[in-house]
């Protein structure tokens, strides 16, 4: 009712020259309204805070879960109390913490902007110098070839379809054509997948497990595919011919072997140690339980 008094005590009219807001009147009636307002807003702020006071919600929280109709037909009764209360404390101490991380985050940020401006050299030498290697950088992120994006991969795999359906008669002569073009393709794989790595990340650890898994990831789909298990995981020879040929590519990445001819020599030999296992089945020696 007090709310209905103000505001009906603020349409008052204008009380002489000194009230001072057109025909409405300023004087009292107007502020008062405003006080009013104002007084219900700070005391909805302190009850507010009185009922999230995590000291208060044990005895709040199971009040309304047991008196409340919609709460009951929801299946939530006092005794889910305890989990409510857990839940909103939780997320009062979730918001206070990502407040506080959103601070650090902005102070880091600061001190990262002060600190580049602050070496930031005029040196024109300099300044030159770091033109070059952001232009190389951009020309080197150009040049990568990704397959999601690149046209010029599904020509060749159309190109490829297309040639092997020509062709089928000639294919077809062959033993066990799969084999074959499978040894080929882990040398290709093996050979580029250590020279594109090395490339990026100079590190031969790195660049000698990416080129064996570059070679093997293939033929690890085609057998999950085809319902087969994997040859990387028989005792036939097939990721150490990858990583054979992955070593000799990195061979000519660190100038021990002329670089021209590298990706040649580690694609022929991986390929060659792969048919020749295949032909003479040779593979790798397993472990036996003693008698």
């Amino acid at each position: 009712m007090d709310y209905y008094r103000v505001l009906l005590m603020a349409d008052q009219p204008w009380e002489g020259d000194l009230d001072g807001r057109g025909q409405m009147s300023q004087r009292h009636y107007f502020f008062e309204f405003i006080e009013f307002m104002l007084d219900v807003c700070h005391d909805q702020v302190d009850c507010m805070t009185a009922a999230v006071d995590p000291s208060q919600l044990r005895e709040r929280v199971p009040v309304p879960a047991s008196t409340t109709s919609a709460f009951l037909q929801q299946g939530i009764n006092p005794e889910n109390a305890a989990s409510i209360v857990a839940l909103i404390t939780q997320l009062k101490t979730w918001h206070a913490n990502k407040a506080q991380v959103q601070q650090q985050i902005a102070d880091l940020e600061k001190q990262l902007t002060t600190k580049k401006k602050a070496t930031v050299s005029t040196d024109p030498v300099v300044v030159e110098t770091r033109k070059q290697e952001l232009k190389a950088r951009q020309q080197k992120v150009s040049r990568l070839q990704l397959s999601l994006i690149n046209i010029e991969y599904l020509a060749i795999i159309a190109l490829a379809v297309a040639l092997v359906a020509f062709f089928q008669h000639l294919l077809l002569r062959l033993t066990q054509p799969t084999l074959f073009f499978d040894a080929v393709g882990l040398g290709f794989f093996a050979a580029f997948g250590a020279h594109k790595t090395y490339a990026h990340v100079p590190n031969i650890e790195l660049a000698l497990l990416l080129g064996v898994i570059t070679a093997v990831g293939g033929g690890i789909i085609r057998d999950v595919l085809l319902g087969r298990v994997p040859v990387v995981l028989t005792k036939e020879i097939y990721a150490s011919a990858a990583l054979l040929g992955a070593a000799i590519q990195l061979l000519g990445e660190l100038q021990v072997i002329d670089h021209r001819f590298t990706p040649w020599a580690a694609i022929a030999l991986c390929t060659l140690v792969r048919m020749l296992s295949l032909k003479y089945q040779w593979n790798l020696p397993a472990i036996k339980k003693s008698s």
